[in-house]
């Protein structure tokens, strides 16, 4: 381990540092991007210690303990950790961490294995929160199109809570590609879409199952609707129009898990809300 002390802002590691943060572009060419948090940061230590490229600490908080070698730890004045977090209240920890980037095939693909098709997500904060519920219920993977919100953001990484690192996350350059790569491999794929739909819990969800969100505002576009096997909706019975797109992922996921209990039974852990 080789600790740096910086004393300076204008360091040029934490210039670095800072573009890694704003730009989607910078942290895809270099295939590095920003955990913070002590939960997050402590996680990737001892999940994935090979792939941490530099760890960037406050001065008031312990150093945790590296067993790979080679790590950078830069250590840096409260103020200036101040200044490159995005939290209101920082905790000292921040990790530069290298992507791994999964390739989607039909060879990747499980024909019993339950999946997430997004069409454009612009909101960090759903991002974050359906590469969690896809965490929580165990789900195969998130199969995304390049409209959609950059999955390294500071935000959505920070709302996944370490998350990320245990879903697979596939790219793909039009979400068509991605649902014709589903139903060769024998997965159902299913559009949360209010016209022509049926209630999603009337559905059998017993075998492969994948389901398309769309964006924010728009919902799922023409071309991708007209590519599904079937169109699925949520009973809505109060005033509110529409569900965002991280809880009417969750509630999606969810009826496949309790129409599967062999995938739960004996192994779940009890669920507790969060303030």
């Amino acid at each position: 381990m080789k600790i740096q002390e910086i004393e300076s802002g204008k360091n040029k590691q934490l210039k670095w540092v800072k573009r890694l943060q704003s730009q989607s572009k910078q942290r895809h060419k270099e295939g590095v991007y920003i955990v913070e948090g002590e939960k997050q940061v402590r996680e990737c230590i001892e999940q994935i210690p090979q792939r941490i490229h530099t760890l960037i600490i406050d001065e008031q908080v312990e150093i945790p303990v590296l067993e790979q070698g080679g790590i950078a730890v830069l250590r840096v004045k409260t103020e200036i950790f101040k200044s490159l977090s995005l939290d209101k209240t920082p905790q000292g920890y921040m990790a530069v961490v290298t992507m791994e980037k999964a390739e989607l095939s039909r060879d990747v693909l499980n024909p019993n294995g339950i999946y997430i098709l997004l069409e454009s997500i612009q909101d960090p904060g759903n991002m974050g929160t359906i590469i969690r519920v896809c965490d929580a219920v165990k789900a195969d993977g998130i199969i995304y199109n390049k409209a959609c919100v950059d999955i390294y953001h500071p935000k959505v990484v920070k709302s996944t809570v370490g998350s990320l690192e245990r879903v697979p996350c596939y790219l793909v350059e039009h979400l068509t590609d991605g649902i014709s790569l589903c139903q060769s491999a024998g997965i159902q794929v299913y559009g949360a879409y209010l016209s022509e739909s049926e209630w999603h819990f009337q559905k059998k969800y017993s075998h492969g199952t994948a389901f398309v969100i769309g964006n924010e505002g728009q919902g799922i576009s023409d071309k991708v609707i007209d590519c599904v096997d079937a169109r699925v909706k949520i009973p809505m019975l109060g005033g509110a129009e529409s569900l965002n797109a991280g809880v009417a992922s969750a509630v999606l996921l969810y009826e496949v898990v309790r129409q599967r209990p062999h995938i739960y039974e004996g192994d779940a852990r009890t669920i507790e809300s969060e303030s």
